[in-house]
């Protein structure tokens, strides 16, 4: 795999519980600690497509750099300047007998989620499983498979590993579910055949597909049970001159596999938006722009502990919901002190993911957001400073006038909880999101921001994005309608169309390869007749927009 690591777990669980003097030191002095499940594996991607050096793991984090305990969103690409520590995705829900389970990631690779797709219990260990899944990051890129879609057929065509080896089917034999990442089915038999024309359906000029589960994962996390769901994540970046360029995407599909039914499945988006020098960062979010966001708490980002800053004029970085309004925006602090710091249970967690303190008292208007501190209201809100910082009479940490003064500077880390919704047994539910970057003047860089957000909005609403695992024909297909009979054929069939003298004809048997015949081709038909061979072919017309494939059987 390229661009791609594969790591021991052995030192996993005590080197990523990250704290605020882990966090922030280039000589690390750690303990050693080894579980049972210490020995995974987890692997990782830089997605670097444009100006931005993404990291992906398959161990539940995003944008985190877990063999040397750095940031892992690089931007600009090269710099070595980062702006987000690390990122992840909450899960939680009450079954029908109101147990509350979770599934969230901060810090700590494979406590809550794994690597790979869920299977029959016993399995996880198994060779089959473990070759297929042990590495659970796939990468290609629009240009192979616009490659591949002009060239599958021809002679000679070799199919590259990453699109012949696309997690598109699973092994049904182990309990994997056979639909797993998205692709085209040319003959729309719902098996992934590149072999035959099937290709990844991929968003981007680059994406990066991570299929995770929770239910082999110790949970030691947040200590529940498991959820049962299954977890792909499409990570996917267009190399443009614009905002784009700037611009991460995230497709997050939660399948559940389990038994049991959530009445009020919650999802949220976590992300320790560090820039540059962590410890003078502010925490604001736009409920309008659907987006949370991080920004300098002054003009100047210095360079602290080894780990450079920005300088002057530094940038703000943000997550922007694109397919769902946001239920609630809100934040906590590292070192902060209960309840505003970061959650240690499922319940601090569920209480977060409903818009309220890890103590389950509402977040409020005004202040620090707590009832009590200075400016606070007792009016609940959703939405945690959720003022523009460059209007002191709007609620923002920058702003004087709710704060008694501007607050303090901190380590901030934020969050976007998404509306709950009903998961039943085989249910799945599809998010997407952009991270946008904006860099201007200290307050300038959050106007720019939100600019960015907003046309990264325009932009993917175009794209009319679905949740689809299989698209059925081909993305390319011409306008060229035709029809062939008899369908099964004794190797003599007609294809009719209208000017068939305009268009080529391919003829390839099951392996894809091209097989000799006999062509005669009128205004509006072409007859053929296959040499020799039995079995299934594929008929494909080319014409001067595209092609269009449909198969055809010789008995």
């Amino acid at each position: 795999m390229e661009n791609s690591n594969s790591f021991s777990g052995m030192v996993l669980l005590d080197l990523f519980r990250k704290n605020i003097t882990m966090k922030k030191t280039t000589t690390l002095l750690f303990s050693i600690t080894v579980s049972l499940y210490s020995l995974a594996q987890f692997s990782q991607f830089n997605l670097d497509q444009n100006n931005v050096s993404a990291t992906v793991t398959d161990g539940g984090i995003l944008f985190n750099r877990p063999t040397i305990n750095n940031g892992g969103y690089e931007i600009p690409k090269g710099s070595n300047l980062k702006t987000i520590y690390a990122a992840g995705f909450w899960f939680a829900g009450e079954n029908n007998s109101g147990e509350l389970r979770t599934c969230a990631s901060r810090y700590n690779l494979g406590e809550d989620i794994v690597a790979g797709p869920i299977a029959n219990p016993g399995e996880y260990t198994s060779a089959s499983y473990i070759n297929d899944y042990q590495t659970s990051i796939w990468s290609v890129t629009k240009l192979q498979v616009n490659d591949y879609i002009a060239n599958w057929n021809q002679p000679g065509y070799v199919v590259p590993a990453n699109i012949l080896n696309w997690p598109g089917n699973g092994d049904a034999s182990i309990g994997v579910a056979l639909q797993l990442a998205p692709y085209v089915d040319v003959n729309a038999n719902n098996i992934y055949e590149p072999s035959l024309g099937d290709y990844p359906n991929i968003r981007g000029d680059r994406a990066v597909y991570v299929i995770m589960n929770d239910a082999a994962a110790p949970h030691t996390g947040t200590g529940t049970t498991a959820l049962g769901i299954e977890v792909h994540l499409m990570l996917y970046q267009f190399s443009t001159t614009d905002y784009l360029n700037n611009t991460t995407f995230v497709n997050a599909r939660v399948y559940n596999r389990g038994a049991d039914t959530y009445s009020d499945f919650r999802s949220s988006f976590f992300a320790d938006g560090d820039l540059g020098n962590y410890s003078d960062d502010y925490y604001g979010c736009d409920s309008v722009l659907n987006t949370i966001y991080t920004y300098n708490g002054d003009a100047d980002d210095e360079t602290n502990g080894g780990v450079i800053g920005y300088g002057a004029n530094p940038p703000a970085i943000g997550i922007t919901s694109l397919s769902h309004l946001i239920a609630g925006a809100g934040y906590f602090t590292n070192g902060g002190g209960f309840p505003l710091a970061d959650p240690t249970d499922a319940t601090q967690y569920w209480n977060f993911m409903h818009n309220s303190w890890a103590d389950g008292i509402p977040w409020v208007y005004g202040g620090t957001g707590y009832p009590g501190s200075t400016g606070a209201t007792s009016a609940p809100t959703n939405y945690l400073f959720g003022g523009d910082p460059l209007d002191q009479a709007q609620w923002s940490e920058a702003s004087n006038d709710f704060m008694g003064s501007a607050n303090p500077p901190g380590d901030r880390r934020m969050l976007m909880n998404l509306p709950g919704v009903a998961l039943a047994p085989g249910d799945k539910v599809c998010y997407d999101f952009a991270v946008v970057y904006g860099r201007d003047s200290v307050l300038g860089s959050i106007s720019d921001l939100k600019l960015n957000a907003a046309s990264v909005q325009t932009f993917f609403d175009a794209q009319n994005y679905g949740c689809q695992e299989v698209v059925l024909g081909m993305e390319n297909i011409s306008n060229t309608e035709f029809s062939v009979h008899p369908n099964p054929s004794d190797g003599r069939f007609r294809i009719e169309l209208d000017n068939a003298m305009d268009v080529a004809v391919l003829i390839t048997d099951a392996s894809g390869r091209m097989v000799p015949v006999t062509k005669v081709f009128n205004h509006n038909y072409i007859d053929i007749q296959v040499e020799n061979g039995h079995g299934i072919f594929f008929v494909t017309v080319i014409s001067g927009d595209g092609s269009t494939t449909k198969r055809i059987v010789i008995l």
